[in-house]
């Protein structure tokens, strides 16, 4: 833990100086001039960027790093830290970036970023919330149309519009998105036994072509002395992929084929509605209802050990779910004064029905494994009270604490109910050092929302792995103690870090289950530690209209392995990712360009038998943009330019990961050089 904090401080240390040499040279006329509790951008300040979105401006926030919500259970514990006209939107599918792109960027206003954790209702304690104003009675779109050459030489098309209008006493805006693409990739794959000896080489082709139509809205108009707001989204996804793998056994000089045809299909949709009035009494009132669901079907049909002409062995594999949620919630809470407390309650039901069905045979046709079929019916039902309250102890120091008390019950099956009740408190400081510095400290209890999918039986085809269905799984349990700093030199200039420390319980990974199958289970504690950090730097001193972003994300944990009962990091975790872009917007033209690099990421997973180390590659990627002709903005990006190489080691153990190390599987295939050019208009 101490060295990554320190790692932390060193490298916001590090930004520290850049900000300061640019901070004499800054051009603030389109903010305010100091830093306030609110500092607002005008839509004049994001005009050098040519947005086409609310979520391209927000992107360009400095020092603003976004928050989309997490996947806790509910409404409330999902808001993140942007606003749309005070409130945030009644949707849960694609977070508030699936809202924040279906508004025109022509249709905003401002963005009013308040400083502090003193915001009232769903984003209190947040030490940063960004406010989208829109324009009112105005009629507005845009529309965006690309193409893609992915690897293999293969071009697609996309494309995306969305307009806002005022139809009587409604504002309304829709959006509709579009894509088709393509994605090949080649791996050569070595396998050596215990002593490192080569025992076998593949090469393994595979393709995915995914494409999706998704139409989404929303609209908002006075009524019953409030405001109603309604949000909606209806999508279709499509994936045909399929993978072809050659092997050469260097034991007995024997090859092999393995053809794997896939597909999945998803049909889902979200409805959300919205009432909120304020009372003459200075309190505020809102009631909210929610309704989701998704549709899917995936089919995997295998065929391997196809060896001198002969069929050893064809597998069969399909998957139907349904998933729906339904959330009704109402609060009460004051926005002004010093003392802002807000109370509410929520109720949801989350249900989950799944039928999975695999049959395997051999050469000749007879089956092998033909189990009936899985079936697993999944409910949840949860009610929640909760109370918050905000207190501005002064003109520098706030206070924020709140508590939430859930109950709830999941049954899948007869036999299978099972009872849980959580206290979730909260807690916060925030102090305001100077009109540039603001620092801050929380505490706060989070109970994560189960994949109902984890019930249920499942399979993955590429690994030729098959998962066994837990009916015993309970939520995981997070205490979060967080540090935040925020540093706002000038409208172009920030640095904003947060340091945290979680407390686990009940961690969901991969296990041996009763069943003897391998599955998710709650398996116990864990520590993990961290650090994220943004820093934007204005570099007209040096580059008129140049501004360089920084971006760190350091984590780290420890936790009891469930299978071997040594100390490891969590599955699935980047230990350290970090980015620097460039942007330079041409002083009197209509042009820009900039860079964009990513650092190598790694990470582990863990199943029972065996265990994976993923490692990608640096990436450099580059643009130039302009909006020189036609009244159009048109951009050309390239990405990997210089390529990177994706790897996977994966070892095997005999028995499980507490037997002796048996065999090794290296996965190695290159990504090449890819570019995308987007044409995007207003109308």
């Amino acid at each position: 833990m101490k060295k990554i904090l320190m790692t932390a401080l060193l490298s916001t240390t590090a930004f520290a100086p850049a900000i300061h040499a640019a901070e004499n040279n800054l051009m603030m006329a389109t903010a305010t001039n100091t830093v306030q509790e609110t500092q607002s951008y005008e839509a004049v300040f994001f005009a050098p960027y040519t947005p086409q979105t609310a979520l391209d401006m927000i992107n360009r926030l400095p020092g603003f790093l976004l928050d989309s919500g997490t996947e806790a259970r509910g409404f409330g514990a999902t808001a993140g830290n942007v606003l749309v006209d005070g409130a945030r939107p009644a949707n849960k599918a694609g977070g508030i970036e699936e809202v924040l792109t279906r508004i025109p960027a022509a249709q905003v206003a401002r963005i009013e970023v308040r400083i502090g954790a003193n915001s009232a209702g769903e984003t209190a304690g947040q030490t940063m919330v960004a406010n989208i104003i829109r324009k009112k009675d105005t009629s507005t779109g845009t529309w965006t149309a690309a193409l893609h050459s992915m690897d293999g030489g293969i071009v697609r098309p996309s494309f995306d519009a969305n307009f806002s209008t005022k139809l009587g006493a409604w504002e309304a805006t829709v959006k509709l998105d579009t894509s088709y693409e393509r994605y090949d990739r080649e791996a050569v794959i070595t396998s050596s036994d215990a002593q490192g000896q080569t025992t076998g080489t593949a090469a393994e082709v595979f393709r995915n072509g995914p494409k999706d139509i998704s139409l989404s809205f929303d609209a908002s108009r006075p009524a019953f002395g409030g405001k109603l707001q309604l949000n909606g989204m209806i999508s279709r996804e499509d994936w045909i992929w399929d993978n072809d793998r050659l092997s050469h056994d260097l034991t007995d000089d024997r090859l092999t084929t393995a053809t794997i045809d896939g597909g999945w299909q998803n049909y889902s949709g979200e409805f959300g509605a919205d009432w909120s009035r304020k009372l003459d009494s200075g309190w505020n009132l809102r009631l909210l209802g929610l309704f989701s669901m998704n549709d899917e079907r995936s089919e995997d049909n295998t065929t391997s050990g196809i060896t001198d002409g002969a069929l050893d062995e064809t597998g069969l594999f399909v998957s139907d779910w349904t998933f729906t949620e339904t959330i009704v919630r109402t609060t009460m809470g004051k926005a002004k004064g010093k003392l802002k407390p807000e109370f509410g309650i929520e109720g949801a039901l989350n249900t989950m029905k799944n039928r999975f069905h695999m049959l395997i045979t051999d050469g000749d046709g007879l089956a092998t494994f033909a189990p009936d079929d899985s079936r697993a019916d999944v409910r949840e039902y949860r009610a929640e009270a909760f109370g918050n309250v905000i207190y501005d102890a002064g003109k520098r120091l706030t206070l924020n604490a709140g508590l939430r008390a859930e109950v709830s019950r999941i049954s899948s099956g007869p036999d299978t109910a099972r009872s849980f009740t959580y206290l979730k408190p909260s807690a916060g400081i925030n102090y305001k050092v100077s009109e540039k510095l603001q620092l801050g400290i929380s505490f706060r209890r989070s109970v994560g929302q189960l994949s109902f999918a984890d019930f249920a039986a499942s399979n993955d085809a590429l690994d030729g792995r098959v998962f066994e269905g837990n009916a015993n799984l309970r939520p995981d349990r997070t205490d979060r103690l967080e540090a935040t700093l925020d540093y706002r030199l000038n409208a172009r200039s920030a640095l904003s870090v947060e340091l945290f420390h979680d407390w686990k319980k009940d961690v969901l990974e991969q296990v041996v289950l009763d069943g003897g199958g391998t599955g998710i289970a709650n398996t116990g504690s864990a520590r993990q530690w961290g650090a994220t950090a943004k820093a934007t730097v204005g570099l007209d001193g040096f580059i008129k209209g140049g501004l360089l972003d920084l971006r760190l994300y350091l984590k780290d944990s420890t936790y009891t392995d469930p299978v071997t009962n040594l100390a490891r990091n969590l599955s699935d975790e980047f230990p350290l990712v970090w980015s620097a872009s460039f942007r330079q917007d041409i002083s009197g033209t209509k042009w820009s360009y900039g860079a964009t690099y990513n650092s190598k990421e790694e990470r582990d997973l863990y199943y029972p038998a065996d265990r994976s180390h993923y490692t990608c590659g640096e990436r450099v990627s580059a643009f130039v943009e302009t909006s020189q002709f036609f009244g159009v903005k048109t951009r050309l990006s390239v990405n990997n330019i210089f390529g990177d190489d994706l790897l996977r080691e994966r070892d095997y153990f005999t028995g499980d990961r507490t037997g002796a190390f048996s065999s090794s599987e290296v996965k190695d295939y290159r990504r090449n050089a890819t570019f995308k050019l987007t044409v995007s208009g207003k109308f």
